[in-house]
């Protein structure tokens, strides 16, 4: 019951501060930290990706990959979605019928093998 009124509290002040602190956040590098800017971006980009494998890791894991497994990347706090779908693509647990989705993945960040290599990118 407390770790629902923690994730409660925490909802409620996203939604209250977010908003504030991300208009001020965007003023403040358009204006005054322009040379920091794109660092900026990424963090933001990274933390909402991070957030994304978070709370739709279960779905990831059983839409993208072959079987389930305890030692999986997704769900896991610090882990991008990249990274945790290169770690079964490492281990050959990779579904090969979402190929969809490394595709995707790989024009957008212009990569070849993006997952993989950001998985091995973390891991060295």
């Amino acid at each position: 019951m407390l770790n629902f009124l923690l994730l409660i509290i925490a909802i409620v002040l996203f939604v209250l501060i977010v908003p504030c602190a991300s208009i001020y956040t965007w003023v403040y590098y358009q204006f005054k930290e322009k040379e920091n800017r794109k660092r900026y971006y990424y963090r933001i980009a990274y933390t909402i990706d991070v957030l994304a494998n978070v709370m739709g890791g279960e779905l990831f894991e059983k839409v993208l990959c072959k079987q389930r497994k305890p030692d999986t990347l997704f769900c896991k706090p610090n882990y991008s979605i990249s990274e945790a779908v290169g770690k079964e693509i490492f281990e050959s647990n990779f579904n090969y019928k979402h190929q969809w989705f490394l595709t995707m993945l790989n024009k957008a960040f212009n990569e070849e093998n993006h997952c993989l290599e950001a998985y091995l990118n973390r891991i060295h």
